[in-house]
């Protein structure tokens, strides 16, 4: 199982981004999510944040964005 959490203020994009998450995992709270520990399943979610999501994202200076 993964955990994913985000802090994304922008509530259109945090809205977009959580029912995306939703459809591959479970809300245990607010900005956070567990995803079943599928390899076809992680890499699907992977390659959507990475090629959908990353560029809408923004650095918030504390931490690089690789």
């Amino acid at each position: 199982m993964f955990i994913v959490s985000y802090d994304i203020s922008s509530d259109r994009k945090r809205s977009k981004f959580s029912k995306f998450l939703q459809s591959y995992g479970e809300k245990v709270q607010y900005s956070v999510y567990t995803i079943k520990n599928s390899p076809r399943i992680l890499g699907i979610v992977l390659a959507e944040i990475e090629h959908r999501y990353r560029k809408t994202f923004e650095p918030t200076g504390r931490y690089p964005v690789n």
